[in-house]
């Protein structure tokens, strides 16, 4: 494994001088895995449960994610468990005050957003922003895959995201040195530098700046990084109360592997790995004042999303199941999505990339379907199913076609593994062509 840095272990020293030793010890450890899981997903493989979070479990073993189609269904998401907190506190929150929209600010590669989905309600409405593209598109999948239907995928620079104080909640789990990923990530270890933390604190200041212009009065902003330096955490939030006058959220109830500090009166939350199971997280819960609104940015109207005409929704009939026309939007590339949020609830904000899922791509009056349609849970029952096994499952995923022996099929089918709808296939005298999306296809085994 990759040696700490020299200075890396002298600032433990420094900040841990009674625990440095067990700190040290602990981030050499083999880390344990974690997932964040749907009903019984996994089961067989589960050891104990994530204490602060319902639907997190640690793994006996981590198993070969590759070749489950159960990951690729989306049922279940491989989390590191003491970012699961976020769960804990954004449903805390939301018992308290109404949150109708939530800003998930850096949200690849959509953990994060998935936690928000789980404890809101489902009339909220979440944006997940991510600038990077491929990024971006790692993000869209996910959402896709854990069938969100009320997120709003940007893609944006965060300086240029308008719509000041619109926003009752935003999370920020912010790019870091990744000191607490030194366990498991032997390239974090390889990185890292004394001017790498300086230069991500200074990124951070700008993201939290940008984050309070955006956050409505009385708005909450949930900060968060997976290092442990006091530039990247303590002295952020420090700037949040010196400058923004923001406050301490309360009251939240934290799980005792939390270790708690006091930043200027405000409560914050480390995980250590000498203290958990998990990797080293942060986490500070901070309140913009109650004030008179300085006005809201007028937003321009997006022309390149548009609700799906009348004239051709009957393309669409006989692939889906909701028949609330108002549900579906089409992009200027003809890609066709499905979404709970109301159009007027819908914010061109930034550049939208994705609006809930993707069903399909329409084209002169001709839908394809599309994954998002079965991971959405909105494919019509009536379209007729093929059963497969696990091994032809797997050549379903690499993108392969199959073949079968009943030459009188044809038409758009979809294909079922272990009762789980798992890909669109179009039937053609024997021949099963598969529809499973190029860019999500596995590559590797």
């Amino acid at each position: 494994m990759t040696a700490l840095h020299p200075l890396f272990i002298q600032r433990i020293q420094e900040q841990f001088p009674e625990d440095a030793d067990a700190f040290i010890e602990a981030i050499d450890r083999t880390p344990q895995v974690s997932v964040h899981a749907k009903g019984n997903a996994l089961e067989e493989l589960r050891s104990l449960p994530v204490v602060h979070y319902d639907n997190g479990f640690f793994l006996k073993s981590r198993p070969q994610f590759t070749t489950d189609p159960q990951f690729h269904l989306g049922q279940y998401y491989p989390q590191e468990s003491s970012s699961m907190v976020i769960g804990s506190v954004v449903r805390q929150i939301a018992k308290q005050q109404s949150i109708k929209t939530a800003l998930d600010l850096c949200a690849a590669p959509a953990g994060k957003t998935i936690l928000l989905h789980e404890n809101l309600d489902k009339n909220s409405v979440i944006y997940a922003n991510e600038i990077h593209p491929k990024r971006n598109q790692v993000l869209q999948e996910n959402i896709m895959k854990w069938g969100i239907t009320n997120a709003v995928v940007l893609q944006s620079d965060v300086t240029q995201i308008k719509g000041d104080e619109r926003w009752d909640l935003i999370l920020l789990d912010a790019p870091c040195s990744g000191e607490g990923l030194f366990r498991k990530d032997p390239n974090a270890r390889s990185e890292w530098t004394p001017e790498q933390v300086i230069k991500c604190a200074g990124i951070q200041t700008t993201l939290v700046q940008e984050a309070y212009r955006l956050l409505a009065p009385g708005g909450v902003l949930i900060y968060s990084t997976c290092t442990f330096s006091e530039e990247e955490n303590q002295d952020i939030v420090s700037m949040c109360i010196e400058d923004f006058g923001m406050h301490g959220y309360q009251p939240l109830v934290m799980p005792k592997e939390a270790n708690h500090i006091q930043i200027e009166g405000v409560s914050a939350w480390r995980f250590l790995p000498h203290q958990s199971m998990g990797e080293g997280f942060f986490c500070c819960v901070l309140q913009k004042p109650m004030h008179a609104s300085a006005g809201r940015v007028k937003l321009a109207n997006e022309s390149f999303w548009q609700l799906l005409h009348k004239r051709d929704w009957s393309s669409l009939i006989p692939f889906v199941k909701d028949d609330n026309i108002q549900r579906y939007w089409q992009n200027g590339k003809g890609e066709v999505f499905y979404t709970q949020i109301q159009p007027e609830d819908v914010l061109p904000v930034a550049k939208m990339v994705q609006i809930g899922v993707q069903v399909g791509v329409l084209n002169k009056q001709v839908f394809t379907p599309h994954q998002g349609l079965i991971l959405g849970g909105n494919a019509n029952v009536e379209i007729p199913r093929l059963t497969i096994e696990n091994d032809e499952a797997l050549r379903i995923l690499r993108g392969e076609d199959l073949r079968i022996e009943d030459t009188s099929l044809s038409g758009w089918h979809i294909v079922q593994w272990s009762g789980f709808d798992l890909a669109w296939v179009k039937m053609v005298r024997g021949r099963v062509s598969n529809h499973y999306p190029k860019e999500w296809r596995i590559r590797f085994l």
